[in-house]
């Protein structure tokens, strides 16, 4: 009898420390992703200045096809965790003068809007606040499944094969 009282007793104190030392599951939010968050798919192939069809909209003078808003933080997370993976696998080199977006992200915090726009086909991506370019890079390819994967989700259509 004595051995049960304090064997359980044990057990149940090395149970409750392993359950309670396990690292928390909830993944905080990515300070770039805090505000009103939106995922773009935009037509690379229409130029700015060019007319703008009836009821189109415009993202930094390109055309938006498809837009998500995301509320999810760890959507968030994933799509920012994303697009840096692709800047650190950037190729390097000269970069393609090409810049012909497919893709978009845009956050809005306290009136502040961040709209980073990303072109895979020449692996470049620039940075606009509010309406000005404030910065840019190199990508790889690699987060293009990711975004089309989630604008997919949301739009409910297929992805287009990305250049």
């Amino acid at each position: 009898m004595r051995i049960l009282t304090t064997v359980l007793p044990l057990a149940f104190l090395s149970m409750l420390a392993s359950c309670c030392t396990q690292a928390p599951t909830f993944e905080s939010l990515d300070p770039r992703a805090e505000g009103d968050f939106f995922l773009y798919r935009l037509d690379g192939d229409r130029y700015p200045g060019e007319p703008v069809p009836e009821g189109g909209e415009l993202l930094q003078g390109w055309l938006i096809l498809d837009t998500c808003p995301i509320n999810d933080d760890l959507t968030r997370n994933r799509i920012f965790r994303a697009f840096d993976d692709g800047i650190d696998d950037a190729p390097g080199g000269e970069p393609v003068d090409c810049f012909n977006p497919r893709h978009a992200i845009s956050v809005t915090t306290d009136g502040v809007r961040m709209d980073y726009l990303i072109c895979f086909q020449c692996s470049n991506w620039y940075s606009y606040e509010n309406d000005k370019m404030i910065g840019g890079g190199g990508t790889s390819r690699s987060p293009a499944q990711v975004f089309d994967e989630i604008l997919s989700k949301c739009s409910g259509k297929t992805n287009p094969d990305d250049k």
